[in-house]
């Protein structure tokens, strides 16, 4: 997973006593790791968390982001589904776990949790976009190019985007909607200038496939 989501209830959920004092306590010292990229250390004070007050699914919902950073799918999803059984409607918890089911390629499965993800959420252009990916995933990809699509409106500053709608463009044979696509993409890594290997890979691609 490749963005750390931020959640906008941390200050509802502190405001209103969910958490006992030792409880909040290893919880803001388990976001501090999770900032220190020490995912394992998070994953530790999460859990001290949790044993002091399990009734809050934010703590469930973060420690389950940490174990995707280390590859433990199947414990994020364990935590993700604790955390809707807490909220049913907090949407970053159900694209979550369609993070961690798409990783593991259980497309079908991941689906179904971003389409209830975007039901809670229809601005959620993540969603889409990672709904798309898993489609791209199971060679649908006129599929796979209306999400990407339903995402870029919603956020036309995502490389990614426009980078794996120009792909399925151009296997359903549309070149020149495809180079525009890598153009896109490319403006936006250049302006950016933080994801070298994303740039260099998108060139190459401009390269291979744009040539007039």
């Amino acid at each position: 997973m490749k963005k750390l989501i931020v959640l906008s209830l941390l200050a509802c959920l502190f405001t209103t006593g969910s958490f006992g004092q030792s409880a909040k306590e290893y919880f803001y010292r388990g976001l501090a790791k999770m900032d220190k990229e020490d995912y394992n250390g998070a994953i530790s004070d999460f859990t001290k968390s949790i044993e002091k007050d399990a009734s809050v699914p934010v703590a469930f919902f973060n420690r389950g982001l940490a174990k995707l950073k280390i590859d433990d799918n199947w414990g994020a999803i364990t935590d993700f589904t604790r955390a809707i059984e807490l909220n049913p409607k907090d949407g970053d918890s159900y694209s979550s776990r369609g993070n961690a089911k798409l990783y593991l390629k259980k497309y079908t499965e991941a689906i179904k949790d971003y389409d209830m993800a975007i039901r809670l959420n229809p601005k959620n252009d993540l969603a889409f976009s990672n709904r798309a990916k898993t489609k791209l995933n199971m060679e649908d990809y006129a599929g796979a190019i209306g999400d990407y699509s339903l995402a870029i409106e919603l956020n036309s500053n995502n490389s990614q985007s426009f980078h794996n709608r120009g792909i399925c463009y151009h296997v359903l044979g549309e070149k020149k909607l495809g180079c525009n696509d890598f153009k896109k993409a490319q403006r936006l890594l250049k302006s950016a200038s933080d994801d070298e290997d994303g740039l260099k890979d998108v060139e190459e691609l401009i390269e291979e496939y744009c040539k007039e």
